[in-house]
């Protein structure tokens, strides 16, 4: 999370349309290469990108994204103790996994709104394991933004027929699990979408992290966006269930 002292103010601070939100999400991803020179020294090198937002909470919201590329080296003072084991993937066995997901959001669809829009997204998905910490998944999102059914009623106001404001889409993503912690990357695609909100695009992007309290049951933050343009910060509670294999 990130703190700001000056977000945007319609009154005091308008020209801040970057951040408009005392609290925004903090998310970073990079590329990371470590070349070993012998047993004692390693060159470190890194691509990062950094992005601040606070998923439409609250707009403005253009945030911001920083590039940074750093390399540097490390010492190992004593190589001979430390030990690698090698993975056991003894038990590993390429399961089936499925997993529903309900999440909601708070939303504004104008600048200086005196309230919130709701938006609620069910998920339906199945995945595969592929390596003890890959699963491949897929399904499809049933969405309900009330943010897009404002601007909905705002534009066909005199009209007695409106577009439909639900919205239904296919997803592709990974999970990339590290304990009980799992990273996830969803690629959706809209097959029925009847109004074109503000900032939409015919795809989406939705990056997140899970926590899994049991294992058929978790809770997760996740950011949807539009490309560069998020559409909201979900908090999901889930359910997984993992199909077993017949004896022989």
């Amino acid at each position: 999370m990130v703190y700001s002292t000056n977000p945007f103010d319609i009154q005091n601070n308008f020209t801040n349309n970057v951040l408009s939100n005392r609290w925004s999400y903090v998310m970073q991803m990079g590329l990371f290469y470590n070349y070993s020179i012998d047993k004692h020294w390693q060159i470190k090198t890194a691509l990062q990108l950094t992005h601040y937002s606070n998923g439409a909470y609250k707009l403005p919201n253009a945030g911001v994204n920083i590039m940074t590329a750093s390399i540097g080296t490390s010492y190992t003072f004593q190589p001979q103790n430390i030990v690698y084991t090698p993975a056991n993937n003894a038990n590993f066995s390429k399961k089936w996994h499925f997993q529903t997901a309900l999440a909601g959001s708070l939303i504004e669809a104008e600048v200086n709104q005196p309230h919130k829009h709701k938006v609620i997204n069910l998920g339906i998905y199945a995945g595969k394991d592929l390596s003890l910490i890959h699963r491949l998944t897929g399904g499809m999102d049933i969405s309900w933004n009330n943010g897009v059914k404002y601007q909905i009623q705002k534009k066909y106001n005199d009209s007695i027929s409106k577009p439909d404001y639900r919205r239904i889409s296919v997803i592709i993503g990974d999970e990339v699990n590290f304990g009980k912690m799992s990273f996830n990357i969803q690629f959706g695609v809209y097959v029925y979408k009847q109004f074109v909100a503000i900032a939409d695009m015919p795809f989406y992007q939705r990056y997140g992290l899970k926590y899994y309290w049991h294992k058929n049951i978790w809770t997760g933050i996740f950011l949807k966006s539009h490309a560069a343009t998020a559409e909201c910060a979900e908090f999901t509670i889930g359910g997984s269930f993992v199909k077993k294999k017949k004896q022989k």
